[in-house]
């Protein structure tokens, strides 16, 4: 599950972020990265958000299937460890475990 949060927080960053740069407070009128840069004006990519929110996905129904995203949705790759960044260290205990399954993503 690691590495699906990861892949989550970073399509939230890049695209569904508020676009500020002055550390300004978030407001109505506040536009997002995506529409910073015109994403979000094709009416395909407006459906795709919409659906990321309100649809519950599938990988076989899935329009596009990028080996990264295969390799991470069926969890065929390991959860990268955790290390201090001060000793260079990998604790034992403490690691993101790679064997946790929610029982309501199970199909």
């Amino acid at each position: 599950m690691t590495m699906a949060r990861m892949v989550i927080t970073l399509g939230y960053h890049t695209f569904r972020k508020p676009y500020r740069i002055d550390n300004r407070v978030a407001r109505a009128e506040t536009k997002t990265h995506a529409d910073m840069v015109g994403l979000l004006a094709a009416r395909e990519a407006r459906k795709a958000f919409e659906r990321l929110y309100t649809k519950r996905h599938v990988w076989t129904h899935q329009v596009q299937q990028a080996e990264w995203m295969e390799e991470i949705w069926l969890r065929r790759k390991k959860n990268p460890p955790v290390v201090c960044f001060r000793t260079g260290v990998v604790p034992e205990q403490g690691q993101p475990g790679n064997g946790w399954v929610a029982r309501h993503l199970v199909v």
